[in-house]
């Protein structure tokens, strides 16, 4: 558990924006004032897929660091200044990427309607978009939030799950943006593409390799992660990339709950999804039924993305997705808390 978390929920340490309200979302929201988005949307995403065909797993992962952190908001873009340290530079964040295509969308967006389009839409239209090239459905996405105006790594720090934490730990962090069980099980599915680094799976492998980890699996970590398979945390590789799914790696499919079938979840988070009584059976069920795990995965990433939004005339449509515009800097001093990370329970 995490007495930590509801001491920061508390406090007035982080002052975020209001959020408005996920009904105001729509799928053709920009169906008139910016028609040509999902064309420039798609093609750019299509074209680092096929530069790099492991791009979509992280233009996916900014999308749920973004929303679990102060909401749906694209914070997690926004810089460091030289009075604040922003989420992307948190610890827990070392290891996103592909801000760059977020820029680059942006930037064609704001030739072809300036000043229509949100980063934290961008956001959500990237990662549908992603999942698609890897295989899987196109689903629809919710648009019509607006970007927010503060950013801080100790809430990252504060709200994103970890890698460590069992299925009590995050169902705790879940509760916490209005998630539920299913919404858990089915999003942790994500990981069926993507990359990790090792310093995600210290807690497995050091002092001692877990030994639900397969024989073959296990050496196979401590190889990519220590030198000269000595497990030391000095000599502790946090750089080396491996893929979450060992299988199919770079496809979006259900084969991340038949690696937890056979213990090949790589994160302590992964294999309690099959160890645990409360989620044994929703992992079974996605790993028979790739279609049912499909269909479901698109109602919750729906949900998770209308966390906390900003709509109406709240926060601002940045003209780049790295800075604050220079005018309207007001920000709201409600304090962020479970209250305020509200989802359409619809």
């Amino acid at each position: 558990m995490h007495p930590m978390k509801f001491h920061f929920l508390k406090t007035n340490e982080f002052l975020l924006p209001q959020p408005g309200t996920a009904a105001a979302l729509k799928v053709d929201f920009y169906k008139n004032a910016c028609p040509q988005l999902h064309e420039i949307v798609q093609k750019v995403v299509a074209t680092e897929f096929q530069l790099d065909p492991t791009s979509a797993g992280p233009q996916l992962r900014l999308f749920f660091h973004d929303c679990f952190v102060g909401g749906c908001d694209a914070s997690v873009l926004l810089n460091s200044t030289d009075v604040n340290q922003a989420e992307k530079d948190a610890a827990v964040n070392f290891s996103l990427g592909s801000f760059f295509v977020i820029d680059e969308i942006k930037q064609q967006l704001e030739q072809e309607c300036p000043g229509v389009v949100s980063c934290a839409d961008v956001l959500a239209l990237v990662a549908v978009y992603s999942v698609k090239q890897a295989g899987g459905p196109l689903y629809e996405i919710d648009l019509g939030r607006r970007d927010g105006l503060t950013s801080y790594a100790a809430s990252s720090e504060t709200f994103l799950p970890a890698f460590s934490l069992n299925i009590s730990g995050l169902l705790e962090d879940f509760h916490v943006v209005g998630l539920n069980l299913l919404d858990l099980v089915v999003l942790s599915g994500a990981h069926t593409i993507g990359q990790a680094h090792c310093n995600s799976v210290v807690n497995r492998l050091y002092p001692q390799v877990d030994p639900q980890y397969p024989k073959y699996y296990s050496k196979q970590l401590v190889a990519n992660c220590t030198d000269n398979g000595y497990l030391k945390l000095p000599n502790f590789d946090n750089n080396t990339q491996f893929f979450n799914d060992p299988i199919t790696p770079t496809r979006f499919d259900n084969q991340y709950f038949k690696n937890l079938e056979a213990n090949l979840g790589l994160f302590t988070s992964d294999e309690s999804l099959f160890n645990d009584e409360r989620t044994r059976k929703l992992v079974e069920t996605y790993a028979s039924n790739q279609d049912a795990f499909f269909k479901q995965f698109g109602i919750s990433l729906r949900r998770m993305g209308k966390i906390g939004v900003l709509t109406g005339t709240q926060g601002q449509i940045r003209n780049q997705c790295w800075v604050r515009n220079s005018h309207n800097l007001k920000a709201s001093t409600r304090v962020q808390g479970p209250e305020l990370r509200n989802v359409d329970k619809a």
